[in-house]
């Protein structure tokens, strides 16, 4: 989850060459509700997210 679609970008052309399932969330709320619609191996949290940052989103995930 992260609000600046850059770092959406360079994340996902980074983890392209692994041939991964990446879905992208730019927000707490819309990575929520992702993930209560099915189940992620690994989540990557930016810290400093405007609504929520990734240390509360990560309680509410738990």
């Amino acid at each position: 989850m992260d609000d600046t679609a850059t770092n959406q970008m360079v994340a996902k052309e980074l983890l392209e060459p692994y041939h991964l399932s990446i879905d992208l969330a730019s927000s707490w709320a819309e990575g929520i509700e992702q993930l209560m619609v099915k189940p992620f191996d690994l989540v990557f949290l930016d810290y400093c997210m405007p609504e929520m940052d990734g240390v509360k989103t990560l309680r509410d995930i738990r």
